[in-house]
């Protein structure tokens, strides 16, 4: 055989060999129903948050700490999800109107100004939580958190995308 025609045939074979390990890496949707993104965010993402069960046991909580920050977690899920849903909603129209063949410059600013206010509700709803969650503590568990905040900080888990 001619150089060219075994390098031809090399090639092919390896290039179906990678074909077919990238399939096999290929994820399968989950069988959930959930997209794939959905699926990762729940079970690869931040599986408890920061105040997980893991933190709970950390900071040595209470069963009534423990009680009051399920009700403290409860009411700020019923408080932001709603608006979250808006905020999901005012980002799929902001892109509808960058998409536009014509750019409204005005459309564009005032949906972006909606989405800065349903963003500042979740804030508010965050910075409220944190408040009364921190009421919840002791001094020593102050302190243990504070320190758990910043050793989280120092590994790069303290800049959040937003």
């Amino acid at each position: 055989m001619k150089l060219n025609t075994k390098l031809f045939i090399a090639g092919a074979a390896a290039l179906l060999g990678s074909t077919a390990a990238l399939a096999q890496t290929v994820q399968q949707a989950p069988a959930d129903g959930t997209t794939q993104q959905e699926h990762q965010f729940r079970h690869h993402g931040r599986h408890h948050g920061f105040l997980g069960p893991r933190m709970v046991e950390k900071l040595g909580l209470t069963s009534a700490q423990q009680t009051q920050l399920a009700s403290l977690k409860s009411n700020m899920k019923a408080e932001v999800g709603p608006v979250r849903s808006i905020l999901q909603t005012r980002h799929a129209e902001l892109k509808a109107l960058w998409s536009a063949p014509t750019k409204d410059r005005n459309a564009i600013l005032a949906k972006e100004a909606e989405i800065d206010q349903q963003k500042g509700i979740i804030r508010t709803a965050m910075v409220d939580f944190r408040i009364a969650f921190g009421d919840l503590l002791t001094p020593q568990q102050k302190a243990m958190l504070t320190q758990m905040r910043a050793d989280r900080a120092a590994n790069g888990f303290g800049h959040r995308r937003g």
